[in-house]
């Protein structure tokens, strides 16, 4: 099997040196903490510290060794197009491309290259997915949205596949190194004042109605606030968290160059891709003519021979001509969901917050909303909200015919 290079780490990190961050020992108070450095955590931790507030993230390995260093730098600022509320996802589009703004200004303010790149295609692979995808660019509208949908002739301007019957053109998506960003974003974050520990794996949580303790092996931080945005590792950290996520699996490799013109023979185009298929694939250039090529398992991880192995058989069957090519770099992430592929947003105490999110933009939004929900105050609409309410009329019966029935049993009961 052709292959070459290292698959102990992302290509992403290639050339990104970063000092390694003091692992936490002793006994410490901080206004919050925060479990997990991806980008829920990190965006949390610069919440916490742009309020005013002391705040340590503890890491059980290294920034973005998670998720959010290793998945395919795919920003969907349309992550609501599954939805079937037309109102509803445009929600979650406005949110999302908010988080998108802010990481961009970010970006600029503080100059982290991340090779960001706009634009992006969802591909189809039936028929029944090409319906879908033209619905979907019909009913958000070009002009407004960037959106437009291509059929099978016009996706070859891009790709040149066999597979595809059409695609989804967005022109706002982004596709970027998520590695760079992150270590650029926790940078960040400590300028502003917060505290990253790494190898810092938490052993022990305890929460009370007005304190919060976090162990790890060596050290202990005691804390007002907290937020875990731990992902794959929630469960190991919240062990009664652990079946509210199911942790699924994908799998990345980065090739050696190709020579330009097979490489423009196949993907002239410098779009990012992904399928709308459950078991999807996603694909994209990459400077000095690579190729990033990943795939979704989902339910099955992959390790050793067997990972190069599965991903050349779903590149060669996607571009034939590209099926010997060489292998840099190949990797497996783990990425936590719920069933619903919705963020996980819940408290575990009045000023403790759990969260989780599949994406970039997701996990960016959620770890700012999760910051700000530790306020106590927060907790009182909670416990309020929890109460629910029936509907009126009840059983759905007419409401004349309630109220007279109604009238006749409060009398009876009032004379008992």
């Amino acid at each position: 099997m052709p292959s070459s290079g290292s698959t102990q780490e992302t290509f992403y990190a290639v050339g990104l040196e970063v000092s390694k961050r003091t692992p936490l020992s002793g006994q410490h108070r901080f206004d919050a903490v925060v479990v997990g450095a991806g980008y829920a955590g990190v965006s949390a931790a610069l919440t916490f510290a742009e309020a005013g507030m002391s705040v340590i993230v503890l890491e059980k390995d290294r920034v973005a060794s998670g998720a959010s260093g290793r998945n395919g730098g795919i920003l969907l600022l349309s992550e609501g197009t599954h939805l079937a509320d037309p109102e509803q996802s445009s929600g979650v589009d406005d949110t999302l491309g908010a988080a998108a703004q802010e990481l961009f200004q970010l970006m600029e303010e503080h100059k982290i290259d991340a090779d960001a790149r706009r634009g992006s295609l969802r591909l189809a692979i039936t028929s029944g997915q090409a319906k879908q995808l033209a619905k979907a660019a019909r009913s958000a509208g070009e002009t407004t949205s960037g959106r437009s949908y291509l059929d099978q002739d016009a996706l070859r301007e891009h790709i040149r596949s066999d597979r595809y019957v059409g695609g989804l053109h967005e022109r706002d998506n982004i596709a970027l190194n998520p590695h760079r960003l992150l270590e650029g974003l926790a940078s960040l974050a400590e300028r502003r004042g917060a505290v990253i520990a790494e190898d810092s794996e938490v052993v022990e949580v305890q929460t009370s109605s007005d304190s919060i303790v976090v162990r790890t092996a060596a050290g202990e931080v005691k804390a007002r606030r907290m937020v875990v945005a731990a992902g794959a590792g929630t469960g190991k950290v919240l062990s009664w968290r652990r079946q509210q996520l199911m942790v699924g699996f994908s799998q990345i490799a980065v090739t050696d160059p190709i020579p330009a013109d097979l490489l423009e023979s196949v993907l002239p185009s410098w779009v990012a891709t992904s399928e709308i298929a459950t078991f999807s694939r996603y694909f994209r250039r990459l400077p000095d003519n690579r190729l990033l090529f990943g795939i979704s398992t989902l339910f099955e991880s992959i390790s050793g021979d067997r990972l190069e192995e599965r991903i050349r058989r779903e590149l060669r069957d996607t571009f034939p001509a590209l099926g010997d090519v060489l292998f840099n770099y190949s990797w497996e992430g783990e990425v936590a969901s719920t069933i619903e592929e919705t963020p996980l947003l819940d408290r575990i105490a009045p000023s403790a917050v759990v969260t989780s999110s599949n994406g970039v933009l997701p996990s960016w939004n959620t770890g700012r909303i999760a910051a700000q929900a530790t306020d106590p105050r927060y907790a009182s609409y909670d416990v309020v909200r929890s109460h629910r309410h029936r509907s009126w009329p009840p059983l759905g019966l007419p409401d004349t015919l309630v109220r007279r029935g109604a009238k006749v049993f409060f009398a009876l009961k009032d004379r008992i």
